[in-house]
């Protein structure tokens, strides 16, 4: 296994790449795209979300800068031990710092949206019941 935090160099491949393991990656990551792996016949226990709406509501939105960055670029997301008491699924737990799943947020942003929608629509219609009166 090779570990020297100490080398800075850079490797470029051209075709396809296939780990069987995890990818750490210190600094940032650049892709055209991403694809996670979604196909119903990979998946058990399929339930809704329990209130989404709510639990988006209750997460912080941050502006912070990464210790270890010398250009101390400010950069915005959320914090993972904030986030582990709203939505504990989305919390990465594996190795010496919490991560989140960003990825696994989504749902509940399609979900909230939705929810809203439906309230606005409500709204609308009882708005226009009550002009038509």
């Amino acid at each position: 296994m090779w570990r020297d935090a100490s080398l800075n160099q850079r490797l470029d491949v051209y075709g396809d790449v296939s780990l069987n393991s995890n990818l750490e990656v210190t600094g940032e990551t650049t892709a055209s795209s991403f694809i996670a792996k979604s196909d119903f016949n990979l998946k058990e226990n399929i339930v809704n979300l329990t209130n989404p709406l709510e639990r988006t509501c209750d997460l912080t939105g941050r502006n912070y800068n990464w210790r270890r960055d010398p250009s101390n670029n400010v950069t915005a997301g959320l914090i993972a031990q904030e986030v582990e008491s709203i939505i504990p699924e989305v919390v990465d737990r594996n190795g010496e710092f919490l991560g989140i799943n960003y990825n696994a947020i989504i749902p509940y942003l399609i979900e909230s949206i939705k929810s809203q929608q439906e309230k606005i629509n409500d709204l609308e219609e009882r708005i226009k019941t009550l002009e038509d009166k």
